[in-house]
């Protein structure tokens, strides 16, 4: 794209898309053999003690991961310690020596909705979703053998819809589920958004956000 001499625009995206994508991310050699047997053990922990023993033994190793990984989210915790225990430093301090930094310039542009309106707009956009063919997409899925217990499939809209298909709750349910979940997940990432100081937040009043974000452009 910068070749042909384009402004590149990216639209979406979650929060560690978007920060790879712009800002790089962190990639470091681990011997294989080594991370599966650090793996497997914490793992076995994970599944014996829980997630809150796992996180306070990261609030203990490397307390920047800890602050950053706030949600719980097991793969990143296990992911950090995993770290530690091999390469014996903090992940964060791992991820702030090695980052690479981006030959060039970003500007972020964030659209913010009062609560309300914006889980109206998620409750709409769940519904709109499953009467547009979501419950087929997922058998599609399915039906090519793909394992249900991907990550890719373990997502907001996916795991509720397999859980339906399942038996394991109805349609109702289902649905209600995904809104719930989907709200919580716009709440991280507003949390994640929130910490880039780099955001310049426009209303999503605005009549025309397009024009308001190309004029921000202009004006830089």
């Amino acid at each position: 794209i910068f070749k042909k001499n384009k402004l590149p625009v990216v639209v979406g995206g979650t929060g560690l898309y978007i920060q790879a994508l712009c800002e790089g991310i962190f990639e470091d050699k681990i011997d294989e053999n080594q991370r599966k047997i650090i793996s497997d053990k914490l793992s076995s922990e994970l599944e014996l003690r829980g997630i809150d023993f796992l996180y306070e033994k990261l609030k203990f190793v490397d307390k920047v991961s800890a602050e950053k990984y706030s949600d719980k989210n097991p793969r990143r915790i296990l992911r950090a310690l995993e770290y530690y225990e091999i390469k014996g430093i903090p992940f964060s301090e791992a991820q702030k020596k090695f980052m690479k930094k981006s030959d060039f310039n970003v500007c972020y542009f964030g659209i913010e909705f009062p609560r309300n309106e914006l889980y109206e707009r998620i409750n709409r956009r769940t519904e709109i979703m499953w009467s547009m063919g979501l419950v087929e997409e997922v058998k599609e899925i399915l039906k090519k053998g793909y394992s249900a217990n991907l990550n890719s499939l373990n997502t907001v809209g996916y795991k509720e819809t397999i859980a339906f298909l399942r038996g394991e709750m109805n349609e109702l349910e289902a649905i209600e589920k995904i809104k719930q979940n989907t709200r919580r997940y716009a709440k991280r990432q507003m949390t994640w958004f929130r910490k880039n100081s780099k955001i310049k937040w426009l209303s999503g009043d605005e009549k025309s956000i397009a024009e308001l974000i190309l004029q921000n452009l202009i004006n830089i």
